[in-house]
């Protein structure tokens, strides 16, 4: 969490119709990260998404599989020798 908070530029999330857009400048920079949606109503709803080291700022991941309600979102990276977590609670 502290790293998280630490960050000058950090991750946002934004969901439009059944799309989630994670936009991060610094992308170019993680070795390796997860965005996981966790519905405490049905387990069998959770979703992993991979999160790519890429140039662009912006990764969109397709939601249209899964139910309206709340979920909680969980994204974790590692840049260099820190790791990074963010969780936050959004309505799909």
């Amino acid at each position: 969490y502290e790293n998280a908070n630490a960050l000058a530029n950090k991750p946002t999330v934004s969901i439009i119709t059944k799309s989630l857009t994670l936009n991060y400048a610094d992308f170019g920079k993680i070795a390796n990260g997860t965005l996981t949606l966790m519905r405490p109503s049905n387990a069998s709803e959770d979703r992993i998404f991979i999160i790519k080291q890429q140039v662009d700022s912006v990764q969109q991941f397709e939601l249209s599989d899964l139910n309206s309600g709340l979920y909680k979102l969980r994204l974790e990276w590692t840049e260099g020798a820190k790791q990074y977590r963010i969780d936050k609670t959004i309505v799909i």
